[in-house]
């Protein structure tokens, strides 16, 4: 008996078959090896022939597919279409956390884009001095624009006074840290009573120039002290003042006590005193002797002579309306040279205080 040639192919196209079947996913095998299911099926009519011989007295069966000429022929328009399975992806070239990173385009160095690797510059500009600033932005090139300890938006390396927010105020050379006076110019520093504060800044000035003294006993710094003479202790002031500009004064008397008093705002102060005054200095000029408190105008004329070179003796009592802000007040005297009294003339020397007042409500 002669072999159908479909029975060879039967046996011979179970391999492919079982693959086939394993990407459809819907083949089943019976007991005689054929396959049965979806894929790969054809009409019952022409499925399931044998042949049988003999050999060696015992009977083989070989299952074959009718309607197939040809090993793994089938209709393509029932078969499924194939499909992916994950779980055969190779991990090697579909799993991120094994990506080679010298070949992976997002992690090569090669390719990164340097405005958003974090190695580099996040400004994503040239920052020679690192500093985080743009260089066409860069406050303080060559240096740290972030390092400001005053705080007035110049870089410490760019500020002449670093730790001055007002960067020598008073322009006098000096920056407001280490200056004695930073509200006030004063270039040499100059603090005659030596209490840390330059002589343009001292509340307290000329012969009570202390601003950290208390000089009537009453325990308070003549800093804070509105009234240097009402106090247990007052300390009067000298007897005699001068010679200034051709002027002494002398044995000063307020309202007629010592050369201090206590008034209330706006009241009427008597000031007496002897005098002596030359007027030397200026041969063909007219002297006059002027009292006053600084600031607070008008003064008053003691002396106004005829020109000559001679001196004067005398003495002499004004009349003053003491101030309406309470506070001390020191009376200092100053010479002019003018036809007639000029009575808001300055009185500028604290060095000519004579006597004083304190006005208190």
């Amino acid at each position: 008996m002669s072999r159908s040639p479909r029975g060879r192919c039967s046996y011979i196209g179970l391999p492919l078959l079982a693959v086939l079947c394993g990407v459809a996913g819907a083949c089943a095998f019976d007991g005689t090896g054929a396959g049965t299911g979806s894929a790969g099926s054809t009409d019952d009519s022409d499925t399931q022939a044998s042949d049988s011989e003999t050999t060696d007295g015992a009977t083989t069966s070989e299952p074959t597919t009718a309607g197939s000429e040809s090993m793994g022929t089938t209709d393509e328009s029932t078969v499924a279409p194939t499909t992916m399975d994950p779980t055969t992806m190779d991990p090697t070239t579909m799993d991120p956390t094994t990506m080679d990173p010298t070949t992976d385009p997002t992690t090569d160095p090669t390719t990164m884009d340097p405005t958003t690797d974090p190695t580099t510059d996040p400004t994503g500009c040239d920052d020679e001095d690192n500093d985080g600033v743009c260089d066409g932005e860069d406050l303080c090139p060559g240096h740290d624009d972030m390092e400001d300890k005053d705080g007035d938006l110049q870089p410490d390396a760019c500020d002449p006074c670093p730790a001055d927010p007002g960067d020598d105020k008073d322009q006098d050379g000096l920056c407001g840290d280490v200056d004695n006076c930073p509200a006030d110019a004063n270039p040499d520093q100059t603090d005659s009573d030596n209490d840390g504060a330059g002589d343009p800044c001292d509340v307290c000035k000329g012969n009570y120039g202390d601003d950290l003294a208390d000089y009537d006993g009453d325990g308070l710094l003549c800093k804070d002290d509105l009234c240097l003479f009402d106090g247990p202790e007052p300390t009067p002031l000298p007897k005699m003042v001068g010679e200034f500009q051709e002027i002494t004064l002398a044995n000063a008397s307020v309202n007629g006590g010592p050369n201090y008093a206590v008034v209330g705002p706006g009241k009427q102060v008597s000031v007496a005193f002897n005098y002596e005054i030359s007027s030397c200095d200026c041969p063909g000029c007219v002297t006059q002797g002027l009292v006053a408190i600084p600031g607070n105008p008008p003064g008053a004329c003691f002396y106004s002579g005829v020109p000559g070179c001679f001196t004067i003796d005398g003495a002499d009592t004004l009349d003053f309306t003491a101030p309406a802000t309470p506070g001390t007040y020191f009376y200092r005297f100053a010479r002019t040279w003018e036809f007639s009294c000029v009575q808001d003339a300055k009185v500028e020397n604290p060095a000519t205080e004579f006597a004083a007042i304190c006005v208190v409500e």
